[in-house]
């Protein structure tokens, strides 16, 4: 289930958060203890420098890894163009662990969270870390996106789920839009910045619309049914599925449902594609 007052602010609000939101943050278990390591959790679409710095300055080592945001932290902004959606989880080290709860130990939504599962020194950390990450995002003058280690690991994923499915379902036109988008990411990635806000606003569309691509299956303005994640989850009904090993009228069903989700994908990455390209030849064509 979403977070019901997230959801409230989403629906009211959806043009003024579409417009002017750069950043999601949702921030759960601060201060738990023996919650000593900070997991970075985030749609990886942002420069990993800026978390690493922040978390290696506040806890004194950069995270040995990085994860995407879960299904239990709030999904509600994948409709609007907000380009970075984090989440931080606090872990004990692996050989402290209890149990495998949200909060790694102490911390598990029950009316038992009292003030005895708190360590009030990794309560003003974990803090610090996330007024700093505001600050960071508020005085930055440009939108700190990685779109070339976005697009490469989208690749990667939808290769991925392409081997593992019935030839039927053909990928050849996500692919074909997918080396389009390569293409003008890295057109964009050598082109110096001289407008930052004409650039950031484009790259606040690009990056929404990828984000919304990766995270969800629903439009804009609907909201995806709660479930285990899998990295673009309109593609990913089709892994493992074969006409082999189920129904003729399941396999139907899927493939109808695939090719939706195909021209989705296509035509929202060509509408990426063009905002980029628009950008590009506004600033720096010469006629």
């Amino acid at each position: 289930m979403e977070d019901m007052r997230a959801l409230h602010g989403i629906v009211h609000y959806w043009h003024e958060i579409n417009e002017k939101c750069i950043a999601h943050i949702n921030v759960d278990f601060p201060g738990t203890m023996g919650g000593i390591n900070v997991i970075p959790r985030s749609s990886s679409i942002e420069d990993r420098r800026l978390l690493e710095n922040i978390i290696a300055y506040f806890t004194g080592q950069k995270p040995n890894h990085f994860v995407y945001l879960p299904r239990g932290a709030d999904q509600s902004f994948w409709g609007t163009n907000v380009p970075i959606h984090i989440q931080f989880k606090y872990e004990p080290n692996e050989d402290e662990k209890i149990y495998q709860t949200p909060g790694g130990n102490w911390w598990w939504h029950t009316e038992e969270d009292l003030y005895d599962k708190i360590d009030l020194e990794l309560l003003v950390r974990d803090t610090k870390l996330h007024t700093s990450l505001v600050y960071e995002l508020t005085n930055l003058a440009i939108i700190p996106l990685n779109l070339t280690l976005f697009v490469n690991n989208s690749r990667k994923i939808i290769g991925e789920i392409d081997r593992n499915s019935d030839d039927q379902f053909d990928f050849t036109p996500i692919h074909k839009a997918l080396d389009l988008l390569t293409e003008q990411v890295k057109t964009l990635s050598d082109t110096e910045i001289e407008h930052a806000d004409a650039y950031n606003n484009m790259i606040k569309v690009v990056g929404g619309t990828l984000n919304r691509l990766m995270f969800s299956y629903s439009s804009k303005y609907e909201y995806d049914n709660t479930y285990p994640f899998q990295p673009y989850p309109g593609l990913a009904k089709v892994r493992n599925i074969y006409s082999g090993n189920v129904s003729s009228e399941d396999f139907l069903f899927t493939k109808t449902y695939f090719v939706r989700q195909r021209n989705r994908f296509v035509n929202e990455v060509r509408e990426v594609c063009c905002k980029i390209d628009d950008y590009i030849k506004s600033f720096f064509c010469v006629s």
